[in-house]
């Protein structure tokens, strides 16, 4: 079995883009309130061969924006040319997506106490040389070469080319971020207790356990917090309405008392639907918080081949809030819960005669037979009917 929370492994998509707003602001080639016009593409600038244009979803033209518009929006040509002007910076500044990625646990285990959890890739260009010199004839074609391109990382500021993720890695870089930078280690069991006196005894206690601290004060948080709030409702901005791309999953949601942010991601799958016959179909994703003024929840949904992430993960992320909102509202203590002590059993439940076992007789369940039961057989024998000899046997 594969525990896809730990063990899958996929492309961020534009959920990455929160990355990437964070290593261009400390960049410097990020203006938080600068317009930017988004005209449907980004053209790679100079004699860069083929494949110089980045085009948005369906090509779609957005207009002026600025970085918290962006996020919103979901603006791809807005995060390729940031993605590109890192990549142009001098020495290691051109891998501040990469550097701010790995500080979020990218690429790492999250140090969950699950057994083949998978670190997922952060692509440089080591990492891409390793990739293509292991399979020269997938990689090395006309079009691609060992270095690394500005084509490279414009796709990984929107969290596509050789970027890979578990869920739970994505989840908790969102819980970091919400909560100010706090980075922890997931625990599947808060603590144990022993029941055997009165007042519980913690026997073991497994939290919190604290990987990193990471310093935002240096970025414009207010600004991208702006933003992935404004994922989840329609607002007014200084450069018109913007839509958020999951405002329509959370349109009769009441943002006012419980706000929830979040980032969409659509992601590019590669290979062959076998079943279908056709190439896949984009993997959705929605990421959020909340609620937003006091963090307590993160939550994750990525949905294989189910399309455009508002329109397939974030309506299911919208119920799941719903449901722990209700869960805080009617929450009961543990020692109010009422135990659920099973009936004892009164039915008959005869065990089945061997030599039907070994024939593999039917059976059937009578009502009332705890599960595990021996059960009677039909047509069990008797003196005057004789046990059906087992299958083979030459009887």
């Amino acid at each position: 079995l594969n525990n896809r929370a730990i063990q899958g492994l996929y492309p961020a998509g534009s959920t990455f883009k929160l990355v990437t707003a964070i290593a261009g602001s400390r960049a410097g080639v990020i203006s938080p309130r600068g317009r930017y016009e988004d005209v449907g593409y980004f053209d790679v600038p100079g004699d860069c061969g083929t494949g110089c244009r980045f085009n948005n979803a369906g090509k779609a033209v957005m207009g002026p924006m600025d970085l918290s518009t962006a996020i919103s929006r979901s603006s791809d040509a807005y995060f390729y040319s940031t993605g590109y002007k890192i990549w142009a910076l001098p020495g290691e500044s051109q891998w501040a997506i990469q550097d701010t990625a790995r500080q979020f646990g990218f690429g790492s285990d999250t140090g969950v106490q699950l057994p083949f959890e998978k670190s997922g890739r952060v692509p440089d260009d080591e990492v891409k040389r390793a990739l293509f010199e292991s399979r020269p004839d997938v990689y090395l074609t006309e079009d691609n070469v060992v270095t690394w391109v500005p084509g490279d990382n414009i796709n990984l500021a929107i969290g596509q080319g050789f970027l890979t993720m578990t869920p739970l890695q994505l989840t908790n870089a969102y819980a970091t971020w919400a909560n100010g930078g706090t980075r922890f280690a997931p625990n599947i069991v808060d603590r144990v207790e022993t029941r055997e006196d009165a007042e519980p005894q913690i026997v073991t206690d497994f939290g919190p356990r604290i990987t990193d601290v990471l310093d935002f004060s240096d970025i414009p948080r207010d600004v991208i917090n702006e933003g992935l709030a404004g994922v989840t409702r329609v607002r007014r901005t200084a450069y018109g309405v913007a839509r958020g791309t999951a405002s329509g999953a959370f349109e009769t949601w009441d943002n006012a008392a419980y706000p929830i942010s979040g980032k969409t991601g659509t992601a590019q799958a590669e290979g062959i639907n076998k079943a279908l016959a056709r190439p896949k179909e984009d993997t959705a994703l929605f990421v959020a918080y909340g609620p937003t003024n006091d963090p307590r929840y993160a939550v994750t949904v990525i949905l294989e081949e189910a399309g455009f992430g508002g329109d397939s993960a974030a309506p299911v992320v919208r119920n799941i809030f719903d449901a722990l909102r209700r869960l805080e509202q009617n929450w009961a203590e543990p020692e109010d819960l009422p135990l659920d002590t099973p009936e004892p059993v009164t039915a008959t439940c005869p065990e089945i005669p061997r030599t039907l076992l070994r024939g593999g007789a039917e059976v059937f369940v009578p009502e009332g037979c705890p599960y595990g039961t021996p059960l009677p057989v039909i047509g069990a024998p008797t003196e005057d009917t004789p046990a059906v000899p087992p299958a083979g046997s030459g009887g």
